[in-house]
């Protein structure tokens, strides 16, 4: 028997309805799936974290166990105290209760001072433990990053050590041997230690006779001393010591790595993962003598300066070339080359860097001043400039306009250049006041290092508005001794005289009037000035300036003449 054609709609809207359930069944069992796989997830980094908090609780569990037992200790003596006060007043009691003398009067009165200094004990230990338990509680609310390093950190902060017999002996010697066994330990306990903090560490070689290393983590870093060695096989103890800060690369915020000399060009950055990021990185300083280096090292440092959308400043003082590597020109804000490089290479790095505010760098000035084909050159943000030349500095000052330079350090590089060529850089007066005028800055700090710069030349420049009535720092170095610019007269002129008010009397008016006669004063508000093998002076002329400017013009004294009309104050 077969089915009406009016009952296929029903059979065919059942077996619909039937398959729609089963599909919204299935994807309701993905979603539970899904859930599940989310919450499994977050109890898992919920018991990580728990594990992490008993772990530091752990670590502080030993200091709150001795405070807690100095507590008990207190309350046994208390405890002690105690018994032998109502020792005393059973005693009395029993005393008065069992004797039936008409003199147990007396026999209480004896007894009373006893019990007063009981009490007056008992009193003190309170006071005492609560003291105590007042500075337990503030040592727990304080509790400072140090208490969490191990306790061998704080023995070996300034150890010195001289047990290896193959280096030389001295008082300020320690064997590496000590920087890759219990300061590895240290500095690894220490990293480990301190959580997710932005690492800031500085390892640093200082000479041939003497290093220092030293790194933190956003705290006062440890020092620790150690010798050099003459073999040239031995690997650098930075190179050791980096190697601790390679897991937690994503965690640098300032690194500053000086080696005296890497073993065969290695630097020991090859073990950094290659196309990582670094979020904290903000600060890189490195100087390293070798002039060639490994090239997975240069690629590991490519990488780094690459991915490191933070990284604003920049200190390259190696002998490899910088050009082998790939800065982040446009997100400079300080730049530092140690290498020697041309004038155009220097007006390059203002051209690609526009945001640069402070720049050190190792000129090869031409010879001879040349042309101005391209025009002046404008750099709107940089405020430091601190140059170390070779060749003629009127090149240069007739090529750039710095509206922003407050600090300007200018300095001769010895040996760069023969002798003979020596008449041809002399200092460019009218260049450098003809560049101050152009870009109109205001000098703050003015260094000049062995330049042949003459005193009425100083004079003029510290004269300047531009330099004089914004300078506060001032140092002129001459170490070789042969351009003594600081003679007597430039040293009247940064004498300070106070001002000379003359009160007299106007015509026509009833009033007397103050009128100031202020002697001109070259650098008004210098508050730092460093002179080094440059003085020419008579004795005691150096000192004359120093006092004027030390004692503020309130201290200075006054003294009183009449003159006709005029009462002049000096």
């Amino acid at each position: 028997m077969y089915s009406s054609d009016s009952q296929y709609p029903s059979v065919v809207w059942k077996w619909d309805y039937s398959l729609r359930y089963c599909y919204n069944h299935k994807q309701i069992i993905v979603e539970l799936e899904t859930e599940k796989e989310i919450a499994q997830k977050a109890l898992k980094t919920m018991m990580k974290q728990r594990n992490e908090a008993d772990a530091l609780l752990a670590a502080l569990s030993s200091t709150v166990d001795r405070g807690e037992a100095l507590l008990d200790d207190i309350g046994e003596q208390m405890f002690n105290v105690e018994c032998d006060l109502q020792s005393l007043q059973g005693g009395l009691e029993g005393q008065i209760s069992n004797t039936r003398f008409r003199n147990r009067s007396e026999t209480c009165d004896e007894i009373k001072p006893e019990i007063e200094e009981g009490q007056l004990e008992l009193r003190r230990l309170l006071e005492q433990r609560k003291d105590i338990s007042e500075q337990l509680d503030l040592h727990r609310d304080q509790l400072s990053p140090i208490r969490k390093v191990p306790p061998e950190i704080i023995r070996i902060l300034f150890l010195l050590w001289a047990s290896d017999r193959h280096f030389l002996r001295s008082p300020t010697y320690v064997s590496p041997n000590v920087l890759t066994g219990v300061s590895g330990r240290i500095l690894h306990s220490w990293i480990e230690r301190s959580g997710s903090s932005a690492l800031s560490f500085s390892i640093e070689e200082r000479d041939s006779f003497f290093r220092s290393s030293h790194a933190r983590a956003d705290q006062n870093p440890p020092i620790i001393l150690y010798g050099n060695t003459n073999s040239e096989y031995l690997e650098s103890p930075v190179a050791s010591m980096l190697d601790l800060f390679i897991p937690h690369h994503f965690r640098w915020r300032k690194v500053r790595l000086r080696y005296n000399r890497a073993l065969r060009g290695k630097v020991r950055l090859a073990s950094l993962p290659m196309d990582t990021t670094y979020p904290l990185l903000e600060e890189v300083y490195l100087d390293e003598s070798c002039y060639s280096w490994a090239q997975e090292d240069v690629d590991r440092i490519k990488s780094m300066m690459v991915f490191a959308p933070r990284l604003h400043s920049i200190s390259w003082l190696s002998w490899e070339s910088y050009r082998t590597l790939a800065f982040p020109w446009e997100q400079l804000t300080h730049f530092s080359l140690g290498l020697d490089i041309s004038m155009s290479e220097g007006l390059g790095f203002l051209a690609i860097c526009p945001h640069l505010k402070s720049l050190e760098l190792r000129h090869l000035l031409p010879m001879y001043p040349v042309g101005n084909d391209d025009g002046l050159f404008v750099h709107n943000t940089l405020e430091r400039l601190y140059l170390s030349t070779a060749g003629n500095l009127a090149a240069l000052f007739d090529q750039v306009t710095l509206p922003a330079l407050k600090d300007l350090s200018l300095s001769e590089a010895d040996g760069v250049l023969p002798t003979a060529l020596g008449m041809f850089c002399r200092w460019p007066q009218s260049q450098f006041l003809a560049f101050l005028l152009r870009s109109g800055c205001t000098i703050k700090q003015f260094i000049i290092q062995e330049c042949d710069i003459s005193a009425e030349e100083i004079a003029e420049c510290l004269a300047y508005p531009q330099i004089s009535k914004s300078l506060g720092s001032l140092s002129i170095r001459e170490d070789h001794e042969k351009h003594l610019c600081v003679t007597d007269e430039v040293l009247r002129q940064l004498t300070y005289t106070p001002p000379v008010i003359y009160l007299e009397k106007v015509l026509g008016s009833g009033d007397d009037q103050l009128v100031e006669n202020t002697p001109e004063v070259i650098c008004p508000n210098l508050t730092t000035i460093k002179l080094w093998g440059c003085i020419s002076a008579q004795d005691g002329k150096v000192a004359d300036m120093v006092e004027s400017r030390w004692l503020s013009r309130t201290e200075l004294p006054h003294h009183a003449t009449q003159d006709g009309g005029h009462r002049v104050f000096r």
